[in-house]
């Protein structure tokens, strides 16, 4: 997963083939499926044009499909409506999905190769933003120095649009900070357990299903009802895009004292090379710490936005949950020295009714692979959408959607509506983020 494609993948998505079935189907049949549950079928003849016999379980059907299929072939399908017909969204297992081409982008690419700098200007000029001859030599060479030329534009793009200076040092922080979320949600412990995944092979219900339900079901309500200021208490401010000022994450990097007495040649170089190693580890650190820092700066749209790591105990494993906070801002009356009102501020207070917010959230265990999860709420509205990696995993989770309804519930969610799809898009994470400070998000982006 990287972020190479996040900028293009902001405004549209990859378009390809649709992927539709559809078959009719008597109603007792009908009667025994739901919408956003998961079919399995396998193809068993082809009998003319786009009709093909596709046996479900150990039910046939005539199925007209947008995509060729093949004999033998085994599909996955997601009802997306039932009416007449049966109507599918196929589902692709990782890595099997049909190649798609990717239209032209209203975010230019940046190109590769010796012609990096053509490129980094036309996406500068694209947003409106100023590339000085300077400025782009010296991030046409930070992008030789890091081999990943679009995800460093791409993090020079972002600093500018904060209004701060384009220094290889902030531009290379963010860089590495855009690539820690990228690399997901990781297992920060690994225990052994029963596996849910695949749960069509362990020829029942997974025996850890009563736990991983447990555990989803108060993460998701309570990161949903995360209160800025409580979680804030305690720490510095957050930093603004109005101020300019460049931190810094050269500082001098302690140097580790042995305390043994000297040793021989050999023994002396071996630390220096730990030494080197220790400092080369806590440089990286400040750098995704400056990264983690600038990538939290508020703009002056509409909408405050919280980036956030936490260690979550979920499932028998430790695992860190990468998460991205939007809120909606109120507007709070600001009073001159004589104590009237002066006019409306607008600034993120957790005390007043938030009309919208929307929490996105990326976790990586060993029993579900990849899940992303994105809540939109509205007062006390809940909209999810849960995408999975793993065709399997999506198959679980999407059978237990009424079990995780029925608990967030009762933590007080009206929950409107839980849609699970598969997918292995770039990191909602890293995209929500990106998105926010490129567009100078708006109060759309949270419904």
């Amino acid at each position: 997963m990287t972020i190479t494609n996040v900028l293009d993948s902001l405004q549209q998505s990859l378009t390809g083939a649709d992927r539709s079935l559809a078959f009719r189907s008597d109603a007792e049949f009908t009667s025994t499926l739901t919408l956003g549950q998961i079919l399995k079928g396998k193809v068993m003849r082809h009998y003319e044009g786009s009709r093909y016999g596709v046996n479900f379980g150990a039910q046939e059907r005539v199925v007209d499909s947008s995509l060729p299929l093949k004999t033998g072939e085994v599909l996955y399908g997601r009802v997306v409506a039932l009416d007449e017909k049966v109507h599918l969204q196929r589902l692709f297992p990782s890595g099997a999905a049909p190649a798609a081409t990717a239209p032209e982008s209203a975010l230019p690419a940046v190109a590769r190769g010796g012609a990096e700098q053509g490129g980094n200007a036309a996406l500068f000029a694209q947003h409106q933003l100023p590339l000085p001859p300077a400025a782009a030599r010296q991030l046409q060479q930070l992008q030789r120095q890091l081999g990943d030329p679009r995800p460093v534009a791409t993090s020079a793009l972002l600093t500018q649009k904060l209004g701060l200076p384009l220094d290889p040092l902030l531009v290379r922080a963010v860089h590495r900070a855009l690539a820690g979320l990228d690399a997901g949600a990781t297992r920060l412990t690994a225990f052994q357990g029963p596996a849910l995944v695949p749960a069509a092979a362990s020829g029942g219900a997974p025996a850890a299903e009563p736990q991983m339900v447990a555990a989803l079901t108060p993460i998701l309500a309570q990161l949903i009802n995360f209160n800025d200021r409580r979680q804030g208490t305690g720490t510095a401010p957050l930093p603004t895009a109005g101020n300019r000022e460049t931190p810094r994450a050269d500082a001098e990097v302690p140097q580790r004292v042995s305390e043994q007495p000297p040793r021989g040649t050999e023994s002396l170089q071996s630390d220096a090379g730990m030494r080197r190693q220790d400092a080369a580890a806590a440089q990286q650190r400040r750098e995704w710490q400056l990264g983690h820092w600038v990538l939290n700066s508020q703009t002056d749209s509409s909408v405050a936005h919280r980036l956030l790591h936490l260690p979550v105990w979920f499932g028998g494993e430790l695992v860190e949950v990468s998460l991205a906070l939007f809120s909606q801002k109120t507007k709070t009356k600001t009073k001159s020295a004589g104590g009237g009102a002066t006019g409306d501020s607008p600034r993120s207070d957790p005390d007043a009714a938030l009309q919208y917010r929307k929490v996105v959230l990326s976790l990586n265990t060993r029993q579900l692979g990849q899940v992303d999860i994105l809540a939109r709420v509205a007062d006390r509205h809940l909209r999810l959408e849960i995408t999975a990696a793993e065709i399997e995993s999506a198959e679980f989770l999407g059978a237990r959607l009424a079990t995780l309804e029925a608990a967030l519930q009762q933590w007080g969610w009206r929950v409107d509506e839980v849609r699970y799809q598969v997918g292995q898009a770039d990191n909602d994470v890293v995209r929500s983020v990106v998105e926010h400070y490129v567009t100078q998000d708006s109060l759309s982006q949270l419904m």
